[in-house]
């Protein structure tokens, strides 16, 4: 298989990262349930910023439903959007 442009390489974010330690205590504050950790099944921006930096203490967060994600008929549902905002506003405040 030939690969043209940047590798893209998955991301190990670290477990003990005083950013995810910040986000899941805003999200847990604001949602009222743990976060949870998930892989992502995707290319972002975020493989090319640690494969530039060599910083691995990354993550990506945002509203979705991965399970129709990239479809014809893909969306976000304007709660998940208000959560995120909120998660995202409380995570600000840490």
């Amino acid at each position: 298989m030939n690969h043209y442009g940047y590798p893209r390489p998955p991301i190990d974010s670290t477990l003990e990262s005083d950013l995810l330690e910040r986000l899941e205590g805003a999200y847990e504050t604001t949602l009222k349930e743990s976060a949870t950790h998930t892989g992502f099944p995707a290319y972002t921006d975020a493989s090319m910023i640690a494969l530039k930096t060599g910083n691995r203490d990354l993550l990506v967060f945002g509203p979705a439903n991965l399970e129709q994600a990239h479809r014809i008929d893909e969306y976000v549902e304007v709660q998940q959007i208000e959560d995120c905002v909120n998660v995202l506003e409380e995570f600000m405040k840490t």
